[in-house]
């Protein structure tokens, strides 16, 4: 009988002390958890931040895209008109020289009269 006694002192003894590793292990696994969820939480903050800042930059390239094409097209519009003007001036000049020329012959004209 005295075994007996002893071997279920044991066992309680034995089960208490696994109660107590349980409840250690509880407490470890639920702060694991908690450190596992701040973590993943840290991670999803962070991806939507480099998320928002692709999306800025992305946004910003398109912005500076189109403003340069705007300031090409303006370039090759100022790049036409100047063409165009210089092909005024060489028409002026080219009617001063003919008109030159007219009344130089209209002088000579009228000297020889």
């Amino acid at each position: 009988h005295q075994n007996c006694v002893e071997d279920i002192k044991s066992a309680q003894s034995t089960i208490s002390t696994n109660e107590e590793k349980k409840a250690e292990a509880e407490v470890a696994m639920s702060d694991a958890q908690r450190s596992l969820n701040k973590y993943e939480e840290k991670t999803t903050h962070l991806r939507n931040a480099a998320s928002v800042k692709t999306q800025q930059a992305q946004t910003h390239l398109l912005e500076s895209q189109t403003n340069l094409m705007k300031v090409e097209k303006d370039r090759r519009d100022g790049m036409s008109r100047v063409a165009e003007m210089e092909s005024e001036i060489r028409a002026t000049e080219a009617r001063i020289e003919q008109e030159e020329v007219d009344a130089h012959n209209q002088v000579e004209a009228m000297i020889a009269q």
